[in-house]
């Protein structure tokens, strides 16, 4: 999850139906504010994970719950209001 509201994230893994958090909200100055364009990236390999935002590395945690998942992409609001995003560019690769 990015707020680009206060240039934070947090990363979770939904396993069945609970979160559970991996790295809580965590201050990113690479994060750009408001509706300014952030790249995105997740390197995952095994149990690792290096979240990337603007090409500099924001967050690194190893998880070993879980040897697959699914990759998903959304767009809310914190507070429940009105939220607008938009993705392009989607690029999912092999790390090897």
């Amino acid at each position: 999850v990015v707020d680009p509201n206060d240039s934070t994230f947090l990363l979770a893994r939904n396993t069945g139906g609970v979160f559970h958090t991996l790295i809580g909200w965590t201050p990113a100055p690479a994060i750009q504010p408001g509706p300014a364009r952030n790249r995105l990236g997740v390197r995952a390999q095994g149990p690792d994970i290096v979240l990337l935002v603007n090409g500099q590395e924001v967050g690194r945690v190893r998880d070993e719950a879980l040897r697959e998942g699914a990759l998903a992409f959304g767009v809310g609001s914190l507070s429940d209001g009105p939220a607008e995003g938009y993705f392009g560019n989607l690029v999912v690769t092999s790390v090897d």
